[in-house]
């Protein structure tokens, strides 16, 4: 099976997310592209930034103390996921099972987004690596 996974955008935890756009904006020269939205089953909020030629940017701020990156965020935030981008989520969960990475949300879990399908996978297997990772496909 051709492994055709690329990465989608990162993932960054910060305390608030307007000062974070500004400091994007300015260091680094990327621009916020969609609307602060708000993710009721995960307490976040959440906005995209992009650059040309760059990975897109997405930046989570927590929505209140009882969302699951609060501590994080009050820690200094961070890098909190990469997502990956492949062809058929069925098969990646399929392979990855197979490879005997731990699948966190069951694939009959998966919530329906705009433009795409996210599943929480984290990459342990023999602790060569401990990464929160989504993998994404186009909603067709």
């Amino acid at each position: 099976m051709k492994n055709r996974m690329q990465i989608d955008h990162i993932g960054i935890v910060v305390l608030s997310l307007e000062e974070a756009v500004h400091h994007w904006e300015q260091v680094f020269g990327y621009k916020q592209y969609t609307r602060k939205v708000e993710n009721t089953r995960q307490k976040v909020y959440v906005v995209f930034l992009k650059k040309e030629g760059s990975l897109p940017v997405k930046l989570l701020e927590p929505a209140d103390k009882t969302s699951p990156i609060y501590r994080f965020a009050k820690r200094g935030g961070g890098l909190h996921h990469l997502c990956f981008k492949c062809d058929d989520l069925n098969k990646e969960v399929i392979r990855m099972e197979e490879l005997g990475l731990r699948i966190l949300t069951p694939l009959n879990r998966v919530r329906l987004l705009p433009m795409r399908i996210l599943l929480l996978f984290l990459l342990n297997r023999d602790s060569i690596s401990n990464s929160l990772i989504r993998i994404s496909v186009p909603v067709s």
